[in-house]
């Protein structure tokens, strides 16, 4: 399938050097299977739908990052190896290129040492083949993008090879694949998170215990995204009535597209807050950050800190209980090597594994994290409304 075209010199390049480098006739070139009319997307060319796609996780570095490599690397082998753009690209294209994955070849244009910065013209996509896992992780990566310029009218349809199952995808399974954290080792992690907080005595370093304990407890206990906590005002706060006259608390919040929803806040992650915000001795006041530097001074100035700081501080806090278990029986090995790597986007997928194992309804769920295929429908009855506010506000961790 694959035909290299042998552009001289022309080697892969990292994505952000694509449109400088590679050649202007590949690159702007409309593929056959670009959707004729209105897109969703402003997006003018296939670069440009890619970023699209990709700003959607900007609120995770660690996943924005892998989800840019694997784009890069399709994106280069189509252009280089087949002379496609990759609103052209054919299952047969796709099929070829997952195969090329486990063998890049011809090797010394596709591959260099580990820990190349990616302004190093010796820079390559792939530093050695990709093993199965890695192949398979492509595969899932490739779907999600191809899925979303679908979606957003920008493809006609998506390329991926059809895969035959035998086990159907259900609402609970396709949940638990997503990396979520077992509601018995949270218990774990959020027991030795209040351990901390509890035994700091230096007032700077209890904030900062304190803080660790409440975004692993907020983001567990709400679905929140690190981009979504860090914009977060106290007023932002409401409460609505449920079917039986109680008040149900809410959090208003603006999603990617700008799209609005109210968040359900349970009793758990009202008691994070409650708790967090006391080492500062705050009023409720309009316009007080629920996220706050370590100093407090942004109570002042009323400005949010950035959402990295929310990604490093869950980073570190799951790190941290995991050098404190290694020398006790609580988790095996393979489980402490899973909380290193947790995320914020960890959080969500563990959030929505442990409401649908509790039997809240997909569709509340879809809504209360902010998903495209729940908002699009435009129209949920005022009864679903006051249901989906009645079943999340139960749910705690």
């Amino acid at each position: 399938m694959s035909k290299s075209l042998h552009f001289g010199d022309v080697v892969p390049v990292p994505f952000e050097q694509i449109e400088e480098r590679l050649p202007a006739h590949l690159v702007l070139k409309v593929g056959e299977n670009r959707k004729a009319g209105p897109s969703q997307l402003s997006a003018e060319t296939d670069l440009e739908a890619v970023r699209a796609w990709l700003k959607q996780y900007e609120d995770d570095p660690q996943v924005h990052r892998s989800f840019r490599r694997e784009a890069e690397r399709v994106i280069n082998w189509l252009l280089l190896e087949v002379d496609c753009p990759l609103s052209a690209a054919t299952r047969d294209h796709i099929a070829a290129y997952l195969t090329f994955l486990s063998d890049p070849q011809p090797e010394k244009r596709w591959c260099a040492k580990k820990g190349l910065r990616r302004t190093d013209p010796a820079w390559r996509p792939f530093n050695r083949p990709l093993s199965a896992g890695g192949v398979e992780y492509a595969r899932t990566v490739l779907g999600n993008l191809f899925g979303f310029l679908r979606d957003m009218d920008y493809l006609t349809g998506s390329p991926m090879p059809f895969r035959r199952s035998n086990k159907p995808l259900t609402e609970t399974s396709w949940a638990k694949r997503q990396r979520s954290v077992p509601v018995a080792t949270m218990n774990i992690v959020l027991a030795e998170l209040v351990k901390f907080a509890d035994a700091e005595l230096e007032k700077g370093r209890k904030r900062e215990r304190e803080r660790a304990l409440f975004v692993v407890r907020f983001l567990a206990n709400t679905g929140l995204s690190c981009a979504e906590l860090a914009v977060a005002k106290l007023d932002d706060f409401d409460t609505v009535p449920d079917s039986a006259g109680n008040r149900i608390t809410v959090l208003h919040v603006e999603g990617l597209g700008a799209r609005k929803r109210q968040v359900v806040i349970g009793a758990a992650a009202i008691d994070a807050l409650n708790r967090y915000h006391a080492i500062y001795e705050l009023p409720n006041q309009p316009g007080v950050p629920v996220f706050l530097n370590l100093s407090g001074s942004n109570l002042q100035s009323r400005t949010s800190v950035d959402q990295s700081v929310a990604y490093r501080v869950l980073r570190e806090a799951f790190e941290s209980v995991a050098d404190a278990l290694t020398d006790r029986s609580d988790l095996s090995l393979a489980e402490l090597d899973h909380l290193r790597r947790t995320t914020p986007q960890s959080m969500r997928r563990t959030y929505a594994t442990l409401c649908l194992e509790r039997g809240i309804p997909f569709q509340h769920l879809q809504v209360q994290l902010g998903h495209r295929s729940a908002t699009s429908t435009g129209n949920h009855q005022i009864s679903d409304t006051i249901s989906r506010h009645r079943n999340l506000s139960n749910f705690q961790l």
